[in-house]
Parts: C-alpha cells; sequence; structure tokens
C-alpha cells in the first residue's frame, strides 16, 4: 500500500485514464481547429465524433468514480454496498464504451465517404457501416440483459439466469478487433490510386498506419479478457477495463489523426529560404 492510501493498481488507473482521456479531448479539439484553420464546413463526421469523444470521457469516468467503490482492490476487502456499487458503475461503463466505440467507427466510415467518391468504395464504406450497426445492436442488448432481471448484474442473489460473460466479452472483442483492422487498411488500396505524389502517399499511409496502433491495444484488451473473474471482479478488471479506455481513446486520436493534416503538412515541408518568400512576395 502507498503511503497515500492507494494501491498500485489504483494508481495505475488514475495516471493511464488520465493519458487516455487528454489524448482524446485533445485531438478532438485539435481536429475542430484545424477545420476553423482551413475554412472548412463541418461535416457528419465531425459531430459524430463530438459525440463519441463525449461518451468515450464517460467511460473514464467511470473508471474514477468506481475508484470511490473499491475498483483496484480485491472484493473481500470490500463491504457488500461497495461492491454493489462498483457493479452499478462498471455496468454504466460497458454500455458506454459500445456506445463510444460505435460511434468513433462510424465517424470514420463518414469520413472516409467524404474523403473518397469512388462508388465502388462507398458500396464497401455502407456495408461496413451496416454490418458494425448491427454488432452494436447485438452489443447493446447482450449488455443490457447478460443478467435477467437486469438488476441481478449489481444483486447477483436476485438473478434468475446469466449469460457465461466471459464467453460474451471475448466474441465481442473478437468481432471488434476485426472491425479496427478493417477500417484501417480498407483505404489502402483507394489512397495509392489518388493522383498524387509518392511522397503525399506515403506520408497519408503513415497517419493511417500509426491509427492502426488502436487494433494492438484490441489485441491487448482481447488478450486480457481472460482474466476476468466475477467472484474478483474489482480487481481482476482492472487489466481489462485499461485497455478497453485506452482502446476507445486511443481509438479517438487514430481517428482524429487525417484531418490534423494541416499540421503535419507544416511539420514535414521544408522551412522557407529567404530565395522563397522574396519569390512568394513578387
Amino acid at each position: 500500500m502507498a503511503s497515500n492510501g492507494l494501491t498500485y493498481y489504483e494508481r495505475l488507473l488514475i495516471a493511464i485514464d488520465t493519458f487516455v482521456l487528454f489524448l482524446g479531448i485533445s485531438s478532438t479539439i485539435l481536429r475542430f481547429y484545424a477545420r476553423r484553420v482551413s475554412k472548412a464546413k463541418l461535416w457528419f463526421d465531425d459531430y459524430f465524433m463530438a459525440v463519441g469523444v463525449s461518451i468515450a470521457t464517460v467511460t473514464c469516468i467511470c473508471h474514477f468514480v468506481a475508484l470511490l467503490y473499491g475498483f483496484g482492490k480485491h472484493v473481500w476487502e470490500l463491504s457488500p454496498v461497495q461492491v454493489t456499487s462498483y457493479q452499478k458503475v462498471f455496468f454504466t461503463g460497458q454500455i458506454s464504451w459500445i456506445c463510444a466505440s460505435t460511434t468513433v467507427k462510424l465517424s470514420v466510415l463518414l469520413f472516409y465517404w467524404r474523403m473518397f467518391p469512388s462508388t465502388t468504395f462507398r458500396r464497401v464504406v455502407c456495408a461496413m457501416a451496416a454490418f458494425i450497426i448491427c454488432y452494436f445492436i447485438t452489443c447493446i442488448v447482450t449488455f443490457i440483459l447478460q443478467c435477467y432481471p437486469v438488476y441481478s448484474f449489481w444483486h447477483p442473489a436476485a438473478a434468475i439466469h446469466c449469460i457465461n460473460r466471459n464467453e460474451f466479452y471475448l466474441a465481442a472483442a473478437v468481432l471488434g478487433l476485426l472491425t479496427d483492422v478493417v477500417l484501417v487498411t480498407m483505404p489502402m488500396p483507394v489512397l495509392w490510386n489518388l493522383k498524387m505524389t509518392t511522397k503525399k502517399k506515403v506520408q497519408l499511409s503513415i497517419v493511417f498506419f500509426v491509427g492502426g496502433c488502436v487494433c494492438v491495444i484490441s489485441f491487448c484488451r482481447l488478450f486480457s479478457l481472460h482474466l476476468i473473474n466475477p467472484q474478483d471482479i474489482t480487481w481482476t478488471n482492472v487489466g481489462p477495463g485499461l485497455w478497453s479506455a485506452s482502446e476507445v481513446q486511443v481509438g479517438v486520436f487514430s481517428a482524429n489523426l487525417p484531418s490534423l493534416s494541416i499540421f503535419l503538412r507544416r511539420a514535414w515541408s521544408p522551412p522557407k529560404t529567404a530565395s522563397d518568400m522574396e519569390a512568394a512576395s513578387a
């Protein structure tokens, strides 16, 4: 136990949630600033991202609130009231996570629709959007009804029936990882067929592939889910919880990167020489 009363896990939760929260919110603010600087009108992908980062923030806030009820400690160190309160926050976090993840992915697809006018590619975008929406409906219904009656999720003694939650979490994570991989790779063939210099194509490809780090986090989250033990949920859910919050906030950051190209172009462009400025002013 640390001198300030916080366990290692509690300090880890605070540090990582704060960092990824800053990453998601700051990149979204820069996204809207970039749109203003470039004098471009906001479109549906921007509005979806604003909603997505707002819901993703709720997921992180749920972790901070859960700390008040023993998140990061063993169940047997807590009172029944604390465990019940934690389970309510955990339930809320699950709902916010799937809502945020879906909204961010739809924002990415809307961005693709705006950037690539190819009819064939837009059909792929529509098909992917339909799959993600069906995935969302399945997950949100299952999250809500994973125990019956619903309130038995936080009052286990009242449970009449609960699904095998770990298997459901794993299945949802696998499908989520597959959608992440598809979202990162699907614009590459179209991108390399655009009429632009190879240098610009490489630069844009790097931006998209940097966004692919969310796939790595999704894989880590998938791997961590087998650690969850419902009998000691406040302790064993720390890893999966952190990966879940990181996944959605890094997803926000990754989705914002292409919109920050105005800043990236300035960073990649060589500094102007005196002769360049004289020629520009002539």
